[in-house]
C-alpha cells in the first residue's frame, strides 16, 4: 500500500511539473512587470539577479516599511509635490529645508533608543509634527466648501444643519490650534486623530465597521458578522499601526513611540495636507498645464526645425537597392547589360542635374536650430521643476517603493 501511495504521489508530482513547464513554455513576452513577478512566484522561477539592497541599505537600522514612509513624507514636503518648497513664501518660511539624509538620521536616532533616553523627539520630527498640525488646524480652511458639498451629498440634512456641523468642526480645530505647542504636540496629535476619526464615522455612519478581536471578523455596531466591504474610519483597523500609535498616546508621551509609529503619523498628516488643502491640487493641476505647454512648444520647435532643414539642405535622395540575380546565366548577362545602360543614362542625367538652391538663408536655419535647442532644454528643465508625482514611480522586485528626487540626489 505504501509503495502504491508513493508511486501515485510521484506520478502526481511529475504531472504538476509537466504542467509547470508547459506554462513556462507558453508565456508571451513582453508583459507587465508586476504580472511577471507574480508568475515567477507561482511557477517557482528563480530570480536571475540578487535582490536589490538599495532601500534597506540607505538607512540600515530601519525597517523597509519605515524607509518607504520616509520617502513618501519627503516626496510630499520637498520632493515632487514640494508643499514647503513650492507653495509660496508663507509655506517656505514655515519649515526650513532639509535633506532626505537628515530626515532618515532623525528616525535612526529613534531606532537606536536615543529619544527615550533623552525623553524628547528629535528636533526635526517635533518641528514637522507641530508645523503640519498648525497647517491642518489653521484658520484658513481651504476645504470648507468641499466639506459642505460632501455632507450634503452623503447625508440628508438641510443647509442649516450642515452649517452647524462645519461651524462646530471649525471651533474644534480652533481650540486645538490655540493649545498647540511643541510640549503639547503629542496630546494634540491624539486629539486631532480622534476628532478626524469621529468626523469620518459621522460622514459615513452606515459604512462604519468594527473588528471583532475574538473571531477576527468584521462586524457592524450591533456585533453581527457581515461580509460587505468594510470601513474602519480615519484610524483604520485596531490592528493597524496608526490605531495602535494613537492608543499608546493615551497613556504615554510621544517620545515613547517607536519609529514606525511616528513615521505612520507623519505620513497620515502629509496625506491630509494633500486632501484638505485645495491649493495643493490646484498647483498640481497648474504644473501639469505648464508642462503640457512646454511639450507643445517642444513639438512645434522640432517640426519647424525639420521644415527649415528641408528648405535649407533639400530633400535627401534614397539609393536604389540592387536587383537580385537569377540562376540563369543568360538572364544575368542580359540584366547586366541593361543595368549598364541605365547607369550610363543616370550619370548623364546627374551631370545635367540642377544643383539645389536653398529657399532660406543660413541665419534663418541657425535661428530655427537655436529655437529647437531652447525648447528642448526648457522641457527638460520643466520635467524636473513641474513634475508632481504623489505616488512612487514604481516598485522593485522586493515590492520596495522607488522614488526619484531631482532636488535632492542623496
Amino acid at each position: 500500500a505504501k509503495a502504491e501511495e508513493a508511486r501515485q504521489a510521484k506520478a502526481e508530482e511529475a504531472r504538476l511539473e509537466k504542467l509547470r513547464q508547459e506554462r513556462i513554455r507558453r508565456r508571451k513576452f513582453p508583459m507587465d512587470d508586476l504580472q511577471l513577478i507574480q508568475e515567477d512566484l507561482e511557477l517557482l522561477i528563480p530570480s536571475p539577479v540578487d535582490p536589490r539592497p538599495v532601500l534597506p541599505l540607505a538607512f540600515p537600522p530601519l525597517n523597509p516599511s519605515v524607509v518607504e514612509d520616509i520617502l513618501h513624507i519627503y516626496n510630499i514636503l520637498f520632493g515632487d509635490v514640494g508643499y514647503f518648497s513650492s507653495y509660496g513664501p508663507l509655506e517656505r518660511c514655515s519649515c526650513p529645508e532639509f535633506s532626505l539624509k537628515q530626515l532618515g538620521s532623525a528616525f535612526i536616532e529613534m531606532e537606536w533608543g536615543n529619544t527615550k533616553r533623552a525623553k524628547c523627539l528629535p528636533p526635526l520630527l517635533l518641528h514637522l509634527l507641530t508645523t503640519l498640525l498648525r497647517k491642518l488646524l489653521s484658520i484658513e480652511d481651504d476645504d470648507a466648501a468641499a466639506n459642505k458639498e460632501s455632507l450634503s451629498t452623503s447625508d440628508n440634512r438641510d443647509a442649516e444643519g450642515i452649517d452647524d456641523i462645519v461651524a462646530q468642526r471649525r471651533a474644534d480645530f480652533d481650540n486645538l490650534n490655540d493649545a498647540l505647542t511643541p510640549s503639547s504636540c503629542g496630546e494634540i496629535v491624539r486629539l486631532y486623530m480622534e476628532l478626524m476619526d469621529r468626523l469620518s464615522i459621522e460622514r459615513y455612519p452606515t459604512g462604519y465597521l468594527e473588528e471583532d478581536e475574538e473571531n477576527g471578523k468584521c462586524c457592524d455596531g450591533q456585533g453581527s458578522n457581515i461580509n460587505a466591504p468594510f470601513f474602519f474610519g480615519y484610524l483604520g483597523p485596531p490592528s493597524g499601526i496608526l490605531h495602535s500609535a494613537v492608543k499608546k498616546l493615551v497613556s504615554y508621551d510621544i517620545w515613547c513611540l517607536e519609529a514606525e509609529d511616528i513615521a505612520c503619523i507623519l505620513t497620515t498628516l502629509c496625506d491630509d495636507i494633500l486632501s484638505r488643502k485645495g491649493c495643493v491640487a490646484k498647483t498640481i493641476s497648474e504644473r501639469g498645464d505648464l508642462l503640457n505647454d512646454l511639450l507643445k512648444s517642444k513639438k512645434n520647435a522640432d517640426a519647424q526645425f525639420r521644415k527649415s532643414r528641408l528648405a535649407y539642405e533639400g530633400p535627401k535622395t534614397n539609393k536604389k537597392k540592387g536587383a537580385k540575380r537569377s540562376s540563369d546565366p543568360n538572364q544575368d548577362e542580359n540584366a547586366d547589360l541593361s543595368r549598364g545602360e541605365e547607369n550610363v543614362a543616370e550619370n548623364t542625367l546627374d551631370d545635367k542635374a540642377i544643383i539645389y538652391v536653398p529657399t532660406i538663408s543660413q541665419d534663418e536655419f541657425e535661428s530655427s536650430k537655436l529655437e529647437m535647442e531652447k525648447a528642448n532644454a526648457a522641457y527638460t528643465k520643466g520635467l524636473r521643476k513641474y513634475a508632481s508625482r504623489t505616488e512612487p514611480i514604481g516598485y522593485d522586485r522586493d515590492r520596495n517603493a522607488v522614488y526619484f528626487f531631482s532636488s535632492d540626489p542623496t
